[in-house]
This record gives structure tokens, sequence and C-alpha cells, in this order.
């Protein structure tokens, strides 16, 4: 796959890496999964250091949530302006998703945790008082309408890592 200059995973678009955190989620899971189903630990590895990546990389100081990608911009190293609802959703559902198939105890569990309960926290603070999280939750309310795919993804996910004993009781 292409890979950014640190090693995170991109799309190539006319020649130039994008990182997209959709993109991130579908193959993270993959790589779960592969070391679940094979017993290679080499593609738990790959999976929470690709998460670690774009931890790195795209995450917004101060709010702790994550923009949209990066690359794209006329400068290739700054973050997309935004961060999106169902982007958010979009990156919780390939943490749980892939913490289902990582052993449980281990070092690679353990860093994705942390990851997940940071993660929870920041989305919990962007929610809005009527329980929804907004179209572009790193804005003002009066600056961004409520959002209900984005929403539902993020609802359902959180109520899966609770389910699934991912998070501490404090962070729900």
């Amino acid at each position: 796959l292409p890979r950014n200059e640190d090693g995170a995973i991109c799309i190539l678009h006319q020649g130039s890496p994008y990182m997209l955190i959709d993109y991130l989620q579908h193959y993270t899971i993959r790589m779960a999964r592969a070391g679940s189903i094979s017993g290679d630990t080499s593609f738990f590895r790959e999976c929470v250091n690709q998460f670690r990546l774009y931890r790195q990389q795209l995450r917004y100081p101060g709010s702790g949530l994550y923009s949209q990608g990066r690359g794209w911009l006329e400068d290739p190293g700054q973050l997309s302006p935004s961060c999106w609802s169902r982007g958010q959703g979009w990156l919780i559902r390939g943490m749980v998703t892939s913490l289902e198939y990582l052993p449980r105890n281990s070092s690679w569990s353990d860093t994705l945790l942390s990851y997940l309960e940071e993660f929870s926290g920041a989305l919990l603070k962007a929610q809005t008082p009527s329980g929804m999280w907004h179209t572009l939750p790193c804005l003002e309310d009066s600056l961004s309408h409520p959002e209900v795919s984005g929403t539902g993804m993020i609802a359902y996910y959180l109520a899966r890592a609770c389910r699934e004993g991912f998070l501490k009781e404090e962070v729900h």
C-alpha cells in the first residue's frame, strides 16, 4: 500500500499521498483480523502502529478529535480544516472492531485501549446536550447542524465498546 514519509497508509491521488481516517479503519480491522486468523503477530503490530501514526498526524490539538485527513491542500502536511462526525464514527468503528480481534491483555490491545479511552473522552465532550453530534463537531453548535448518521455510528460503537468492556466505567 502507498505510505507517506512516516509510514502511514495513504491513498494516492495524482501521485500525492492522502491520509483519510475512513481508509484507516478498513485497513486496521483487516490487519487485526488477519493476525487473529493466522496467529502472525506482525499484523497486530501493523494495526496498532497505523493508529499511532494517524493519532500523531491527524488529531486536532486541544479537542482530541481527528481531522478527516491531510495531503490535498496546498501544504500537503496541513490538516484538512475540519473534522466531521461520520469520520469520527468510522474511526471509533476501526478502534472497537480491531480490539475485538487483538489479543486481550497484550501490549497491542493495551495501547489501542488507551487511544480508545482518550478518543471516547473527546467524543463525549463534543456531544451536545440533546445527545447528538454535529456535522462538524469542532465548530460551535451554531455553526454546524446535528447529524444523524455520525451520531448513530458514534453512539453504536461507544455502546459496543462499553458492552465489550473496552471502556472503563468513568469514561461511559
